[in-house]
């Protein structure tokens, strides 16, 4: 055999890849870091991202109600000549409040509003409802109108009144309280269906 100089081509290389197998397999290394990398930042993002929020905590409920002050049941009635006072009591359902004036409505007239008090009708040296009256949480308080009677019987005549006032934190607001939808339980000479003579 000659001993030709070895080209090459006829070299056996042995201890390691082609210079192009070293680089695809660098190349699929690098490939399968960046896979595994990424996924692995996904993970992690989707657990942060989706851990549960944290419930807040409900506002506090202010246990004041929507209306503070409102009517009772009570209400009065008190016959004086052709004068006739009628009343509602109110109760303060919320914190300490001030009473400030009181509107009264007789929508379908007949009725001549002459002067409202704070206090229970028939209540003599009561205070006019135009000036102020602190009432405290869970209080009660009257509100009365002397009306002059412009007709022979009110009975078919209805009465609000509205009510003005002050909450604790001076806001003002004016709130109906009530009244009466018509005079037919109210006793008043000349109705024959109120207890009255006829």
């Amino acid at each position: 055999m000659s001993d030709r100089g070895a080209g090459p081509r006829d070299l056996d290389v042995v201890g390691g890849p082609t210079p192009r197998a070293s680089a695809g397999r660098r190349s699929a290394t690098l490939l399968v870091l960046a896979v595994l990398v990424f996924g692995l930042g996904v993970g992690v993002g989707y657990q942060v991202r989706n851990r549960p929020e944290p419930t807040p905590l409900p506002a506090p409920t202010s246990a004041r109600p929507a209306v503070p002050i409102s009517a009772t049941a009570a209400r009065c009635s008190v016959q004086s000549g052709t004068r006739l006072q009628l009343g509602v009591e109110v109760i303060d359902r919320g914190g300490p409040a001030v009473l400030m004036s009181v509107r009264v409505e007789v929508p379908l007239g007949g009725l001549r509003l002459v002067a409202a008090q704070w206090g229970a009708c028939g209540q003599l040296s009561a205070p006019p409802a135009g000036g102020d009256r602190d009432i405290a949480a869970g209080a009660t308080a009257w509100v009365s109108a002397t009306f002059d009677v412009l007709v022979a019987c009110p009975e078919p005549l209805p009465v609000s009144f509205l009510l003005t006032y002050a909450d604790e934190d001076g806001a003002v607001s004016e709130t109906d309280v009530g009244g009466f939808n018509d005079l037919g339980d109210v006793p008043y000479t000349g109705c024959a269906t109120s207890g009255g003579p006829g």
